[in-house]
């Protein structure tokens, strides 16, 4: 084999390594990426859900974009439960989120790599006291 021959077997073999190792780098930032916005969505849906849970007055266009997010970023499950929710809430005019929080905190802790919790949520919900006029106190 004359070295031309070799030199262009070797430079044609560096060059289809490099195409393939860039292949699958696209392949794997782009996963990646996917992962980081769904699981940044997911955790701000997770912390609107809880913020909005067992009270009396909820944000009534975060709570329906949070449902949004939930069926467009969530696994199969997730949308499901949300849907299941959504359909509740509406004959009803009242719902339990439990499942679907619960889902949300198992999936999310698996995602980043965080042992499985073992308790239920617990809310805490403070409210102010009223003095005498009726007006709260801070």
């Amino acid at each position: 084999m004359d070295d031309t021959l070799k030199f262009a077997l070797t430079i044609a073999a560096g060059i289809f390594g490099w195409l393939i190792v860039h292949l699958f780098t696209m392949t794997r930032d782009r996963a990646n990426k996917i992962r980081d916005l769904r699981t940044k969505y997911l955790i701000e849906a997770f912390q609107k859900l809880e913020k909005n849970s067992n009270r009396k007055e909820i944000d009534k266009k975060e709570f329906e974009a949070v449902m949004a997010d939930i069926q467009l970023f969530g696994t199969s499950q997730e949308a499901e439960l949300a849907k299941e929710f959504i359909s509740e809430f509406s004959g009803n005019k009242g719902a339990s989120l439990n499942p679907l929080i619960h889902l949300l905190r198992e999936n999310l802790r698996k995602e980043l790599r965080l042992a499985p919790a073992k308790s239920n949520m617990a809310y805490l919900r403070l409210y102010s006291a009223k003095n005498t006029t009726g007006e709260s106190e801070s």
